[in-house]
């Protein structure tokens, strides 16, 4: 570790690109467990947790996004022990242009927010990055929006990051939910279950856990992640998260991760839901399952379970069974609220509960989804979008005459942000998709999701970016962006300031 520290520095003062990332960072400060979270103006990231004493990722900054496009790579300006990556002969640093101070209350409704935009050299595009966080979360969220410029063509991004797990720089490999990748502590560590890693939230996306070598020298290729995990090998690891997306003049493509630590084994949940059958006749009775599923080694408190059921649909009073009988509140947007535990996984694979109910579906025919959720102090929750599809079917009706059946189709979305790739070209809709949503809850608030709207390229993210259902905005407004979109000649000055005020935490 201390020649890795040695080389790094030495980059750093022979390489144009390990010098810094173009200013000082903005933060978000909070109680915890996340205490920091620093986002640089060319998208490092340096996070802490409570109690640790060095930061997540190797010399604190070896951590950030990457852009594939037009032939370069485009990321921060500093990667320690990032070679693999930042000294390919196409690569250009990011373009700092803004960078908001940190916003929100810190509440899943409105949760603190940092937005910082770069751009892609001379291409014209622009990358637009939302990072949000709910206090007592283990995870914080991370929406970006890249932007086309002239020119078009297959861009991939990347979520990169060298970990660090305290007591060592070496651990073991995991794939949660088969595309999250994850750094795990080694057996006689001093935290055993530590993890940290990437969960997508949009789909399309890969994967890899190895050698942090390997992991940067994959971002340096430009090519799309191999979906593989050295996950029995004890190495100094690395993990990262890619995306391939086609890039136009003026449309925007969101994609969205979630970023998780814990030295106890926490990692977020997942919400599925199922339907005991895809067609079901106007009126009649359908039942669902809600599963929340626990990757971690920690069990975890759940307060409230959720569901939005498409219009036309009702509960079935007295149908609740599995992890409560009681009837939920509402008859359409329905709450079961109680104590209620995920345990953690074990031997024989992944903790589960799970809720079942009935309902009666619409009267109208056509194909409904719906959405389901859960909330607990702490806990960051993978929700169930637009899923479990029932095609609802009229009666047939008799006469002496003769026998008619008729079926339209119709599509109902339940209120709920979904983070997703998303183009803001417009096309006609051709299929429906499902996303996860991340809500990640303070112990006290409720949260209530806006809604989104789904293309042929997937779920659209709303105007506002929500992260766990708060809304994200930009402390700078117009003005900030024309003071920060100005000439390189700022951009150097301000990475002298990064490198001043940057704190010197080494491994």
């Amino acid at each position: 570790m201390i020649f890795r520290w040695f080389i790094a520095t030495v980059l750093a003062i022979f390489t144009g690109f390990a010098i810094a990332p173009a200013a000082s960072a903005a933060e978000i400060e909070s109680g915890g467990p996340l205490t920091s979270i620093n986002i640089s103006p060319q998208l490092n990231c340096d996070v802490r947790h409570q109690g640790d004493v060095n930061g997540e990722w190797f010399d604190d900054v070896a951590c950030g996004t990457f852009v594939a496009f037009g032939g370069n790579l485009y990321g921060p300006a500093e990667l320690p022990a990032g070679s693999e990556a930042t000294s390919v002969d196409n690569y250009v640093p990011f373009t700092a242009i803004s960078q908001s101070p940190m916003t929100g209350t810190g509440t899943s409704s409105d949760p603190f927010a940092i937005t910082t935009k770069v751009g892609l050299g001379d291409t014209g595009a622009t990358l637009t990055q939302v990072d949000s966080y709910v206090n007592g979360a283990t995870a914080y969220r991370t929406d970006i929006s890249v932007t086309g410029g002239a020119s078009s063509g297959n861009a991939v991004v990347y979520r990169g990051g060298d970990c660090f797990l305290q007591d060592s720089d070496q651990g073991f490999g995991q794939v949660l939910d088969g595309s999250a990748p994850v750094c795990k502590a080694q057996p006689d560590s001093d935290n055993p279950e530590r993890v940290e890693g990437f969960r997508p939230l949009t789909s399309g996306a890969a994967h890899v856990e190895g050698h942090y070598k390997d992991v940067w020298a994959l971002i340096g290729s430009g090519n799309m992640l191999p979906n593989t995990c050295r996950c029995d090998e004890q190495v100094d690891n690395g993990i990262a998260i890619s995306w391939a997306r086609e890039l136009t003049q003026g449309a925007t493509v969101t994609l969205s991760s979630l970023t998780f630590f814990s030295p106890v084994g926490t990692t977020p949940l997942t919400v599925t839901k199922t339907v005991d059958r895809a067609q079901a006749t106007a009126g009649s009775e359908v039942t669902y399952a809600i599963t929340l599923t626990n990757d971690g080694a920690t069990a975890q408190e759940i307060t409230s379970v959720t569901d939005s059921l498409p219009e036309g649909f009702a509960y079935v009073p007295g149908s609740t069974s599995g992890l409560t009988a009681t009837d939920p509140t509402g008859t359409s947007d329905l709450t079961w609220a109680g104590d209620f535990e995920v345990p953690a996984a074990g031997d024989d694979g992944p903790g589960t509960a799970t809720l079942n109910f009935r309902a009666t579906v619409s009267d109208v025919p056509g194909t409904y989804t719906n959405s389901a959720g859960a909330e607990g102090p702490g806990a960051t929750v993978v929700t169930a979008e637009d899923t479990a599809p029932v095609t609802v079917t009229a009666a047939t009706s008799t006469s002496t005459t003769s026998t008619t059946s008729t079926t339209s189709t119709t599509s109902t979305s339940s209120t709920s942000t979904s983070p997703s790739s998303t183009t803001t070209t417009t096309a006609e809709p051709t299929s429906t998709t499902t996303e996860p949503t991340p809500t990640a809850t303070a112990p006290t608030t409720t949260t209530t999701q806006p809604s989104a709207v789904v293309t042929p390229e997937g779920p659209q993210t709303p105007d506002k970016v929500q992260t766990d259902g708060g809304p994200v905005h930009s402390g700078l407004g117009d003005a900030g962006l024309w003071l920060f979109g100005g000439a390189g000649g700022l951009a150097l000055l301000l990475a002298l300031r990064w490198t001043a005020v940057r704190p010197s935490r080494r491994h």
